[in-house]
C-alpha cells in the first residue's frame, strides 16, 4: 500500500475534504450540515475503508503523516472540525493505544 499510490490517495483525500468545505459553505443550516457531513463521511467509508483496513500500524503513521503534509491539518484537527472534539480525543486516545 506504501507505493506511489500513497500519493494518489492523499491528494484524493485533500482534494474530497476540499470539495466538502466548499459544499458546507452552501448550507446555511447547522442540521442540514450534520447530515450531509454524515452522509460524506459514509460515502467516504465505502470508497477507502478497505483499502485502509489493510494498513499496519506503521503504515497508518506514515498515512496520518502524509495526510498532514498535504493538508496543513492533522488528522485530530480533521475530526474535531467535522465530528467534535469528543470524537477526535476518543480516535487519538485509540491510536495512541495501538502505537
Amino acid at each position: 500500500f506504501l507505493t506511489s499510490n500513497n500519493s494518489s490517495l492523499v491528494n484524493s483525500l485533500s482534494g474530497l475534504l476540499y470539495t466538502l468545505n466548499r459544499q458546507l459553505e452552501g448550507i446555511n443550516k447547522r442540521h442540514q450540515k450534520k447530515k450531509y457531513i454524515k452522509d460524506y463521511q459514509k460515502f467516504l467509508e465505502d470508497r477507502f475503508e478497505p483499502e485502509l483496513r489493510k494498513l499496519t500500524r506503521s503504515e497508518g503513521q506514515i498515512l496520518s503523516k502524509l495526510i498532514y503534509r498535504e493538508t496543513g491539518t492533522s488528522v485530530f484537527e480533521i475530526i474535531k472540525t467535522y465530528r467534535n472534539r469528543f470524537s477526535a480525543r476518543i480516535w487519538s486516545l485509540t491510536a495512541w493505544c495501538f502505537f
